[in-house]
C-alpha cells in the first residue's frame, strides 16, 4: 500500500511540476514540489513506524510456526525494521524521481539509481560476511540503496530550484504526529500485552491510525492543496467538509 501511494504521488507529480516549468510559473513549480515531499513525509513516516512496531507481531501471527520461537523470531523482526526503513526510502526516492522528470531531468535517477546499486552490493559484501548479521546483511544493504538513491536526488531537487523548504511543514510537523501515534500504539501495547495477538494487533493499529489522523488535523499538517495531489483527493476533500471534520487553514 504505501508503495502503490508514492507511485500514485510520483505519476501526480510529472505533469504538474512539467507544466508550471512550461509555463515559467516557478513559484508554482516550487510549491508542487513542496506538497510532494510532505505527502511522502506523510505517508512515509507512520508506515515506517507502523512496521517497525507492529510487523514482527503480524509476521509471528501469519506464520506462528518457526518465525513465532528463538532466533528465527528475533531475526524476523529485525528485517522487518531494517526493511521498514527501506520502505520509507523508497517512497522518498520515488517522490524525488517523479520531480526530476518533472524538472526534465530523466537521466539523474537513473545514475543515482546505479550509485545506489553500488552501495548496496558494497555493503552486502561486508556485511554477509558478518555472521551475527548473517541475511540481514543484505536487508541493510537494500536500505542502503534506497537511502543513497533519496539522498542524490533529493540533493539535485535542492541544487536546481535554490531554494528553502519549510522544515517545520515538511518534516517536525509529520515527526510529531508519527511520534504521537507510537506512544498510543506503546501504550495499547503496555495495557493489552496479556491477550490474544490478534486482538492486540487490530486494537493497536486502529488507535494508532485513528490518533495519527487526528494528530495531522490537529497540527494543520495538510491542506486542500496537498489532498488534490493525490487520486481521489478532490472526493475527499468534499466529504470531509460534508462531515465538518475539515476546514480551510
Amino acid at each position: 500500500v504505501p508503495v502503490c501511494i508514492s507511485t500514485a504521488l510520483q505519476v501526480s507529480l510529472v505533469p504538474s511540476i512539467s507544466a508550471s516549468l512550461k509555463l515559467r510559473r516557478f513559484k508554482e513549480c516550487t510549491i508542487n514540489t513542496g506538497i510532494g515531499l510532505k505527502l511522502t513525509m506523510l505517508f512515509g513516516l507512520p508506515c515506517m513506524a507502523g512496521l517497525m512496531l507492529l510487523g514482527p507481531l503480524l509476521l509471528q501471527l501469519i506464520f506462528p510456526g518457526t518465525l513465532a520461537e528463538g532466533d528465527h523470531a528475533a531475526v524476523s523482526a529485525m528485517l522487518m525494521r531494517v526493511m521498514a526503513v527501506g520502505l520509507f526510502c523508497l517512497m522518498g526516492m520515488q517522490t524525488c524521481t517523479g520531480i526530476l522528470q518533472g524538472l526534465g531531468l530523466q537521466t539523474i535517477p537513473v545514475r543515482n539509481l546505479g550509485a545506489g546499486l553500488l552501495v548496496k552490493v558494497a555493503v552486502s559484501m561486508v556485511l554477509l560476511k558478518i555472521p551475527s548479521l548473517n541475511v540481514v546483511g543484505a536487508a541493510i544493504g537494500t536500505a542502503a540503496c534506497f537511502a543513497v538513491c533519496a539522498l542524490m536526488n533529493l540533493w539535485r531537487i535542492l541544487h536546481e530550484l535554490r531554494v528553502q523548504f519549510s522544515m517545520m511543514e515538511i518534516l517536525i510537523k509529520p515527526l510529531l504526529a508519527t511520534g504521537g501515534m507510537s506512544a498510543a500504539i506503546g501504550l495499547v501495547w503496555l495495557a493489552l500485552h496479556s491477550v490474544n495477538g490478534w486482538i492486540l494487533f487490530l486494537c493497536a493499529a486502529v488507535i494508532g491510525v485513528f490518533v495519527y489522523f487526528a494528530l495531522v488535523i490537529g497540527f494543520h499538517i495538510i491542506t486542500t492543496e496537498d489532498l488534490r495531489m493525490l487520486p481521489g483527493g478532490i472526493q475527499l476533500d468534499s466529504w470531509l467538509r460534508e462531515k465538518g471534520i475539515w476546514r480551510d487553514i
